[in-house]
């Protein structure tokens, strides 16, 4: 118990440098000149949330935003879900503060709408789950849950935290979990986890493994769903793979999971690593410092080692020198839109996208942003309301480039 407070505290401290800061099928994809383009037709096509909406519906410090099928827009906002159509004229407001069915805490972990309809608000391991019709379904404590707890248990998963669920419908869930293990003479590793859960059974979907890092600040594992029964995930690598950066083709891995049946295809991408600046050396470096003036006052041996073991994990990133290919996924229908760490001149994000289908490389494109969600071919994303204090909070709606989505 005492070695699980020590993780959890240090786990306070990364997420707080956030804020500041059996396989088969698939086939390994060459390496060939970008044929990524500026996306001259990536065009903002609304704009709302500040002005001209009943006072309810105006945003006041939204965090994150969802999409269903129909082209609605969800944004949580002020404790509450509130729903907009797709030219940002008001529908609905679900929920509001509380602890009840159906309400909200302040914060939450995330909002997501999954390819079922299914809208799941997550906060820890509390969710509240509506169907597609935005009636409220139910509000289940995996805390409490029998078969997740003993599912965790039998697997070694029993110190993990949750992060993320995800609805399918009223009795199947997602859920994305870590945890951090630590020793003395051994880097801090993170284990990420996606868990399929039901009223009957509970079953081990992914498993990765990533260098856990306070120092680097940025979130080591993505996914999505491409449907209700296929996910795309990615985790972070700095060098693991020792021969990574020998090779002259390093490359990064999309692990595709079929929920039904427990099969993994992996896809694989040639890349071009991308060195840390400065900054970064900075941050991992200071977060080196602390933490040693932290494990040389350290109260007994346990929480020195975790300690020691969060400072070598920090060093070796930061001797490894390199970003992790992939800083971001999202996907739309079957497309897979895995954000790389390059950018031209313009600051413009290499993208390269992918045929879930077919499972290969499609083309590579340049985004200036990464969108909180693609959807139907629009992004979507606030405005610079959080880093510019003279902006109202919005909603920002753009049309992704045709040419993304030919055959």
């Amino acid at each position: 118990m005492e070695r699980k407070k020590i993780v959890l505290a240090l786990m306070f401290i990364f997420i707080a440098n956030m804020s500041a800061a059996q396989t088969g099928g698939g086939g390994k994809q060459g390496q060939t000149e970008p044929v990524a383009a500026s996306l001259g037709g990536f065009k903002k096509v609304l704009s709302f949330g500040d002005e001209n909406l009943p006072s309810e519906y105006l945003l006041a410090s939204p965090q994150t935003i969802a999409v269903n099928d129909k082209n609605d827009i969800y944004v949580f906002d002020e404790s509450r879900l509130k729903v907009y159509d797709s030219s940002g004229k008001p529908k609905k407001i679900i929920g509001g503060p509380g602890q009840g069915p159906g309400e909200f805490s302040a914060g939450i972990s995330s909002l997501i709408i999954s390819p079922t309809g299914f809208i799941s608000v997550c906060d820890g391991s509390r969710i509240n789950i509506f169907n597609s019709n935005n009636m409220f379904v139910k509000k289940p404590n995996l805390t409490f849950d029998k078969i997740f707890t003993e599912f965790l248990n039998k697997n070694g998963l029993e110190n993990s935290n949750v992060s993320e669920i995800v609805a399918l419908d009223e009795n199947r869930l997602i859920i994305r979990s870590y945890f951090v293990k630590s020793s003395a003479s051994e880097p801090s590793i993170g284990v990420w986890s996606l868990i399929y859960l039901t009223d009957k059974e509970a079953k081990l979907l992914v498993k990765k493994e990533t260098l856990w890092s306070n120092g680097y600040g940025k979130r080591l594992f993505y996914w999505s769903f491409i449907n209700d029964n296929i996910i795309v995930c990615t985790a972070a690598e700095f060098g693991e793979n020792k021969n990574s950066l020998k090779n002259t083709k390093p490359e990064y891995t999309l692990t595709l999971v079929d929920i039904a049946n427990p099969q993994v295809v992996e896809i694989k991408r040639i890349y071009q690593p991308v060195s840390f600046s400065d900054s970064v050396k900075e941050k991992l470096n200071n977060s080196i410092k602390s933490s040693n003036n932290i494990k040389n006052i350290a109260p007994n041996k346990e929480y020195f080692d975790t300690i020691n073991s969060f400072i070598l994990a920090d060093e070796q990133i930061l001797k490894y020198g390199y970003h992790p290919p992939i800083q971001n996924l999202k996907t739309d229908g079957t497309l897979i839109f895995a954000f790389t760490q390059q950018t031209n001149k313009e600051g413009q994000i290499l993208t390269d996208v992918f045929d879930a289908q077919t499972k290969e490389y499609k083309t590579s494109v340049y985004f200036p942003f990464i969108p909180t969600v693609i959807k139907n071919s629009y992004a979507y994303k606030f405005n610079n309301y959080r880093n510019d204090k003279s902006l109202y909070p919005q909603v920002e709606k753009y049309a992704v480039d045709p040419k993304v989505y030919k055959k």
